[in-house]
């Protein structure tokens, strides 16, 4: 039985010829198995002689018996899984690969640190990729087609992730690749072979994984971490432009996972341009607050109108109408999960014995996923004078968090401003 490792690794012009001679011996020695890995889509997997076989992600805790495996020794590995045990559940999610897990290990034995976020460890990965992970074998070099440096590539990437993002996929055909490329470059005025760029992305770094003529990312979150990465990059006033749009309710879904790392690598323009006018919304205001606002004791109606404007109430009528659910658009990703039992007082509330009396004077929204289901804002309700005091009681609890949370940001600002202040006098 032979074991071959790493066709993809051949030079590039030299894979037929091995190819070729890889299928004579196999032809030739019948009584042998012959056992080659390689990266998807290389020229071996279209020889008939060979059978395609693909590995799966690694599942649940299948990382550590790769860790187990790959280090010195058992108290090496063990230390490492109790640190990623440690740390938020996103790392330990995101080793769905034996490459990533390797990786993970290699930037362990650089800095001698798991990272604390998911933005920390993809901050490191991709140079890692791109450059260390070939640099650990000491006679192989990955020739790249390309003649950009490391910093190059990475602007490309970061500009190509938002390009991409922009078309609300997950999956994509070459062109539409090749097209959020070609404007990524166009961005950054770089001029360089787009087909081979992509090529350099796909083999050298496996972020991108193409499979059948449809590409994807290795994980999502690639997508959206390297997508904020470049938002970073922005100049201030596309920066704002951006965070300014977010506060759109539905803008700021399809971006919020860029938005939660950019709380972590542009923390500054986030809160100032996004966190603290959402705060203000959550607190039933429309614009920012005097950094001497108290909360007041009780809010008032009109305050909790403009928290829970965004709020639907679903119906489902077969008989009679059946309440199916409660909408609260945002508000469920400005929370922590301990925080969301605030909403429990409306959630028991009977909302079908005031729906004839709403009906009067609104036309319902019917649901796309639905026919039988209507949808009905919450103002309404409160203009008809239901459930105040609960809606009331529930705005008040939400208000008092954002209220919290504005403090804790305007005084992150108030930091960051003085500091740049004293620079300024020097």
């Amino acid at each position: 039985m032979f074991f071959l490792d790493g066709f993809d690794e051949i030079a590039e012009q030299q894979r037929l010829s091995i190819l070729n001679e890889l299928e004579y011996l196999t032809s030739v020695s019948r009584s042998c198995q012959f056992i080659v890995t390689s990266r998807p889509e290389s020229p071996i997997a279209m020889s008939p002689l060979f059978n395609v076989i693909s590995f799966d992600n690694l599942r649940g805790n299948e990382y550590q018996k790769l860790i187990m495996k790959l280090s010195d020794t058992k108290k090496y590995a063990h230390a490492i899984i109790a640190r990623i045990k440690a740390q938020q559940p996103g790392i330990s999610e995101l080793l769905c690969t034996p490459l990533l897990v390797t990786l993970l290990l290699m930037s362990y034995k650089f800095y001698q640190t798991i990272p604390t976020k998911l933005s920390d460890f993809y901050e490191t990965i991709f140079i890692n990729l791109l450059q260390r992970h070939d640099g650990t074998k000491p006679a192989f070099t990955r020739s790249r087609r390309c003649s950009l440096n490391d910093n190059q590539y990475r602007q490309v990437f970061d500009a190509f992730c938002f390009e991409s993002k922009k078309q609300n996929t997950v999956l994509f055909d070459y062109q539409q690749v090749y097209s959020s490329v070609q404007k990524a470059m166009s961005l950054l005025d770089i001029r360089e072979d787009i087909d081979s760029y992509i090529k350099d992305i796909k083999n050298i770094t496996c972020l991108l994984l193409e499979e059948s003529g449809e590409y994807r990312f290795i994980h999502q979150t690639v997508q959206e971490y390297y997508s904020a990465s470049f938002l970073k990059s922005l100049p201030e006033p596309s920066a704002v432009k951006f965070y300014q749009s977010c506060l759109d309710e539905s803008k700021g879904w399809r971006w919020r996972q860029e938005l939660d790392f950019l709380a972590d690598i542009d923390k500054y323009r986030h809160n100032k341009y996004y966190f603290i006018p959402l705060c203000s919304r959550y607190m039933g205001y429309e614009h920012d607050l005097d950094p001497n606002f108290l909360l007041p004791a009780e809010i008032s109606l009109e305050r909790t109108k403009n928290i829970v404007d965004s709020w639907e109430i679903g119906f489902v009528y077969n008989a009679a109408p059946r309440l199916s659910f409660i909408g609260f658009g945002r508000t469920l990703f400005f929370f922590n999960p301990d925080e969301l039992d605030l909403l429990n007082p409306i959630l028991t509330l009977d909302y079908t014995k005031v729906l004839p009396n709403i009906l009067k004077d609104i036309t319902p929204r019917h649901s796309a996923r639905n026919e039988r289901e209507i949808m009905i804002p919450v103002s309404p309700i409160l203009d008809k004078g239901f459930f105040t005091s609960e809606f009331q009681s529930v705005a008040q609890a939400i208000s008092a968090i954002a209220y919290t949370r504005w403090q804790e940001a305007l005084s992150y600002l108030n930091k960051r401003d003085a500091f740049i202040e004293t620079l300024e006098s020097i």
